[in-house]
């Protein structure tokens, strides 16, 4: 396919930019941009159509992440959400969110309310181990929606857009959902009315338990010793597998998740408050407190990345009813 027809194409879907009268980059860009950033764009625009043996175009998919490519290389929103939509704008729900969590969250705000059962040892004298729950790397969740409204949050989230803090773009909501365990669907069903929800497939994912710190900071690597069953609570690396099982977590309001040197965990705060659980964590291991401040609270998820590393992924929803997503690295910590 020419240049030309290339950029056919690239005007159709991404939003209207005309075909060059020269099928050449530079013509169309010249002037504006570096030489390294042409280099990409032409390189982009070969992903678009690759020259197979048999003539066969490119697969939606792979048109869409080049396009998508293009539209962040020019800096072009349209592109890039044309891209987006060839790329996976045929996956429900679930599949997005457990393929491409960040295309998940720019879309749907999504609560995480039921995931885990209520714990009463901070009222209870004889408590010793807090919460009833134990990580595992297999559990089986819904999402559920609303059968009247788009909002099922607790409380709603009322705004109809998205910030995406990486790209700093606003995206459209498409609706609200509430992620709960199986076994906690009779208590949804009470909370909203059995005939007022709607339960989506099952999807699997590892669990992460929240634990109790039973101090206001740690002066010392997390344990039994100083947070109530984190033995139980902590779930070992090996369990975040990428990319069809990801680890869910019931949303923070002041707990901090944690990489230590061979898991992770979900601490609550004690009595000093979650900024001051956070600070006792080096830079980079931890999302805490400090990283959703202005914020009522925080879904997260995670997962394990191709090279390794520990992806977490999260969408905050703040007092004035607006939500935010984004996504950040945990690091082991330095001590």
């Amino acid at each position: 396919m020419s240049n030309s027809n290339r950029f056919a194409v690239l005007a159709q879907l991404g939003g209207g930019m005309p075909p060059p009268k020269k099928p050449k980059v530079d013509a169309l860009f010249g002037g504006k941009y570096s030489g390294h950033q042409l280099g990409q764009m032409r390189k982009k625009l070969t992903e678009l159509y690759p020259d197979h043996p048999h003539n066969k175009r490119a697969s939606p998919e792979m048109e869409g992440r080049a396009l998508k490519g293009l539209g962040k290389a020019l800096g072009n929103k349209s592109y890039v959400d044309a891209g987006r939509k060839l790329q996976y704008g045929n996956l429900s729900p679930e599949e997005l969110l457990l393929k491409h969590p960040s295309a998940f969250l720019r879309q749907y705000t999504i609560r995480a309310g039921f995931l885990q059962q209520p714990d009463d040892s901070l009222r209870s004298k004889n408590a010793k181990t807090g919460f009833n729950e134990t990580a595992t790397a297999s559990k089986k969740f819904h999402l559920v929606a609303s059968k009247s409204s788009k909002s099922i949050g607790i409380p709603s989230v009322e705004k109809d857009t998205i910030f995406d803090v990486s790209s700093g773009w606003t995206h459209k909501r498409k609706q609200d959902f509430n992620l709960v365990q199986i076994s906690r669907k009779k208590d949804v069903e009470k909370v909203f009315g059995a005939d007022k929800v709607q339960f989506g497939p099952e999807i699997e994912g590892g669990f992460l338990p929240m634990v109790q710190s039973k101090f206001g900071t740690l002066t010392s690597t997390p344990s039994n010793k100083n947070v109530k069953a984190f033995k139980r609570g902590e779930l070992g690396l090996g369990s975040l597998k990428q990319p069809s099982n990801p680890v869910f977590t019931t949303e923070l309001t002041g707990c901090s998740i944690v990489r230590l040197k061979n898991s992770v965990a979900h601490i609550r705060p004690g009595d000093a408050g979650g900024e001051a659980l956070q600070s006792s964590f080096t830079p980079g291991q931890s999302y805490g407190r400090k990283d959703y401040l202005d914020a009522d609270n925080s879904f997260v998820m995670l997962r394990k990345k191709p090279d390794g590393r520990t992806k977490l992924y999260y969408q905050t929803h703040h007092y004035d009813e607006s939500s935010r997503s984004g996504s950040r690295y945990l690091e082991p910590p330095k001590k």
